[in-house]
């Protein structure tokens, strides 16, 4: 373990899942995006990684397989948040995922709330100072959807990282402290 694993209380790597390659000029298809966040001991957020994608179904499903098994290896047992969609097909989906990743700590999180509002509590963490980020090729197009939140031409970045945080600090979360 490393000092900077030893500070960390909780963390979950939560997907917002799109699954449109872009097929064509001028089509602008919304991202699959996984966020690693972590709490510190000290109550600070951690953004630790991002992997932002646009794929088939089979394309998305493999990255976040893949993610998993890299997670494991760098960090131990990351909990895993899907969102899931309203209604019979996001409970079949969500069943999908649950199987293909047998072995990992797996939770479907319904989507209940309108996005400004689940995104308000991540935001007022970031306006008081208590949101990081780990340096890494992700930050400018994280950045940037953050800052163009709710008038962007995409949210998917912003859906991952308000469900990470909201996966950590509901009362009935169940990811509790994983580290």
């Amino acid at each position: 373990r490393t000092p900077q694993q030893d500070n960390i209380v909780q963390m979950v790597r939560y997907w917002d899942r799109a699954a449109t390659a872009p097929d064509r000029p001028g089509h602008d298809p919304d991202y699959t995006v996984g966020v690693l966040m972590a709490k510190l001991k000290s109550g600070v957020f951690i953004i630790l990684d991002m992997v932002r994608m646009r794929g088939t179904p089979l394309d998305v499903e493999q990255t976040i397989v893949r993610t998993a098994e890299s997670d494991r290896s760098i960090w131990g047992n990351v909990q895993i948040g899907l969102e899931q969609d309203p209604g019979q097909a996001g409970k079949v989906e969500i069943a999908r995922y649950i199987k293909i990743l047998a072995g990992y700590p797996v939770k479907a999180h319904p989507v209940h709330k309108d996005k400004r509002t689940r995104a308000n509590p991540l935001s007022a963490q970031a306006e008081g100072g208590n949101l990081q980020l780990l340096a890494g090729a992700w930050n400018e197009p994280l950045i940037n959807e953050l800052e163009g939140f709710p008038d962007a031409n995409h949210d998917d970045i912003v859906d991952a990282c308000s469900g990470a945080f909201n996966a950590m600090t509901t009362k009935k979360s169940s990811f509790a402290s994983n580290i």
